[in-house]
């Protein structure tokens, strides 16, 4: 309790006395050491950090935005209301809290950009060392699985992932950590980690676009390597096909109209590659039977809970409730839904997961849309698409929450703050372009009407 009264003291300083821009740099970079302050694991030092920051959204008045903002803003009201049939509160606040992180770093990158370009690349440096910190020990963790049981045994790993989380790794959740052949650094978790560092590379290809900064190649190239070192199948796809989805979309990027396509086909073509990939490779095949069996399990136990609870769900933590009547105990102890449509059906009812299926297509429409207005944008438009893109495949078949987890929560809220930034641009050039064009029109057709009344009394109304 100390630690958090210091927190909270420090955090609300922070948000008084700070600039906007410094603020922003340490909200995203203080985003991967989480040092957690209570067990269960609900508020992190950066958690506390960010929302208390946001007090000076006071003075600054950043720059709201409609759409996601609203779309954030509703995912947070229905997670309020899920609290009133939710039989574990905590987890209805730690979602919560994480969801306002998103929203609040969304608004310090998209306010960023539009007022203060030229001050975002420091985010994006002090971000960088971070991934770079956790790429290198995701790396050193699998090519040295010793180490990294020092690690998981150390007092850092208990303030870096929670006394309760670790814990459970030990006990009833190992949770793929104690598996030599994953590694995720900080993370502990490969798979996740996986998805981190598969963002964080195509994030900072997208930071380069905008900034050439030759050390951002160095830090997108990094976590691409250190996505494969942490042993993840899914990753192993991914890393190959979303780079390649990518490049399609550039090809593309002329006729938006094929976005939306090429987005649909992405899921089969990631099945195809994974079943040619377990013929390849037996030992592969042999994994991921396994857990896909675990998944099929899950999954099918989840048709079953949503013909009993359609509508509300099962509220926070009614799925570790629910789930043992309908599978076996080992799978009802330690096991989620592994699927971010399931995950918020559960935790807050139909209406939520209606609201992200709303929020998933607005946010390709988006991106679609941008890519022909904003040709300059058109790279990073592409590789923000192409990260959405490997965070809802991850999403469908793992334990996250669609924004991910806190971590993630940052890399996705970049890149929303980008797209709504740049969007917001492209409506201003539009704008200003059909305002000149009406002018010079207006100007030409009123020229005799000038001629004949001195300029006093215009045809067409005024012209400024």
């Amino acid at each position: 309790m100390v630690l958090l009264a210091a927190a909270v003291g420090l955090g609300i300083a922070f948000g008084l006395l700070v600039r906007f821009e410094t603020r922003a740099i340490w909200v995203v970079g203080l985003s991967v050491p989480q040092l957690f302050l209570l067990s269960p694991e609900i508020v992190s030092f950066s958690g506390v950090l960010t929302l208390t920051s946001a007090l000076g959204f006071l003075s600054d008045k950043p720059s709201w935005d409609r759409r996601f903002g609203g779309f954030l803003a509703s995912f947070i009201a229905l997670a309020a209301l899920a609290v009133l049939w939710s039989p574990d509160v905590t987890r209805a606040i730690a979602w919560i809290i994480g969801l306002l992180q998103l929203l609040i770093a969304f608004l310090y990158v998209k306010t960023l950009r539009e007022r203060l370009p030229h001050r975002l690349p420091r985010v994006f440096d002090v971000l960088g060392v971070a991934v770079v910190v956790e790429a290198g020990l995701t790396a050193v963790f699998r090519i040295s699985p010793d180490l990294e049981s020092q690690f998981l045994h150390s007092y850092w790993a208990v303030m870096t992932n929670g006394p309760g989380r670790m814990a459970a790794f030990f006990t009833v959740s190992p949770d793929n950590v104690r598996d030599v052949e994953k590694a995720g650094g900080l993370y502990l978790n490969g798979n996740t980690a996986s998805l981190y560092l598969g963002m964080a590379g195509l994030l900072f290809v997208a930071a380069f676009s905008l900034y050439r900064r030759r050390s951002y190649i160095i830090v997108a190239l990094t976590a691409y390597i250190g996505v494969f070192f942490t042993g993840s199948k899914t990753a192993m796809l991914l890393g190959v096909l979303v780079p390649l989805f990518v490049v399609v979309i550039l090809r593309l990027s002329k006729s938006p109209i094929y976005v939306l396509p090429v987005m649909l086909t992405l899921p089969a073509a990631s099945y195809i590659a994974s079943a040619q990939l377990t013929h390849l490779f037996p030992a592969f095949a042999a994994d991921s039977e396994f857990t896909f069996g675990i998944r099929t399990l899950l999954w099918q136990a989840a048709g079953d809970l949503f013909s009993e609870h359609p509508v509300l769900g099962l509220g926070f933590g009614g799925w570790f409730i629910e789930i043992g009547k309908y599978s076996n105990s080992l799978v009802a102890a330690r096991y989620p839904p592994h699927n971010i449509f399931i995950q918020i059906w559960s935790d807050m009812g139909l209406a939520a997961a209606l609201l992200l299926v709303a929020f998933i297509v607005v946010v390709v429409l988006d991106h679609s849309r941008l890519l022909a207005a904003r040709p300059s944008a058109r790279v990073m438009t592409a590789v923000s698409l192409g990260a959405f893109a490997w965070l809802l495949l991850h999403g469908m078949a793992d334990t996250i929450q669609f924004w991910g987890d806190n971590r993630i929560a940052v890399l996705l809220a970049i890149f929303l703050g980008l797209l709504a930034a740049e969007r917001e641009r492209a409506l201003i050039l539009t704008t200003n372009f059909r305002g000149s064009l009406q002018l010079r029109i207006g100007r030409h057709l009123m020229l005799p009407c000038a001629i004949h009344r001195r300029l006093t009394s215009p045809c067409f109304g005024p012209v400024s």
